[in-house]
C-alpha cells in the first residue's frame, strides 16, 4: 500500500494508521453528514416510489370493485325482467328505472325485443361510469 504512516500518542500509547488519500481517523469510523444526508434521500426516494405503488394498486382496486359491483346488479335485473312473459309489463317497450340505474326495452320485430340494462359506478376520479348488458327476447321461447 502507498500512503504515509502517521503516528501520534495517545493515552501514553503510540497509535499509527497508514493515510491513503483519506484524512479520516481510524478511530473516529462512521458516516459523514454529506453521507447519510444522501442515505437519506435515497430512502425518501425508495419510500416515495412504494407509496404511489400502493395508492396506485388501491385505486386500481377500488375501481375493479365498484365496476364488478355495478356488473352484478345489472346482471340481476337482466335476469329478473327475462323471467317475465313476453307481453309483461316489465318488458313493454321503453325506459324502466331499477334501482339507481335502468333499462331500455325495443322492438326488433314483433316477436324479438331488445332489453339494454344500464348500471353506474363511480370512479374513485368521482366521475360516473356505467356498466351496460344487453340481450334479446323472443316471444317464441318466452309465451
Amino acid at each position: 500500500m502507498s500512503g504515509t504512516d502517521f503516528r501520534s500518542k495517545q493515552g501514553g500509547e503510540s497509535v499509527s494508521w497508514l493515510c491513503t488519500g483519506s484524512h479520516r481517523d481510524p478511530s473516529r469510523a462512521g458516516f459523514t453528514l454529506v453521507e447519510a444526508l444522501i442515505a437519506g434521500l435515497i430512502a425518501a426516494l425508495a419510500m416515495g416510489a412504494i407509496a404511489t405503488s400502493l395508492i396506485m394498486h388501491r385505486r386500481s382496486a377500488t375501481m375493479a370493485r365498484r365496476q364488478l359491483e355495478a356488473l352484478h346488479r345489472a346482471r340481476s335485473v337482466l335476469e329478473s325482467v327475462t323471467q317475465n312473459h313476453f307481453y309483461a309489463a316489465p318488458l313493454n317497450v321503453g325506459r324502466h328505472a331499477v334501482g339507481d340505474g335502468h333499462y331500455d326495452v325495443s322492438n326488433v320485430d314483433g316477436r324479438t325485443k331488445n332489453i339494454v340494462v344500464r348500471m353506474p359506478w363511480i370512479n374513485p376520479n368521482g366521475r360516473t361510469n356505467w356498466v351496460e348488458l344487453t340481450t334479446s327476447f323472443s316471444s317464441s321461447l318466452h309465451y
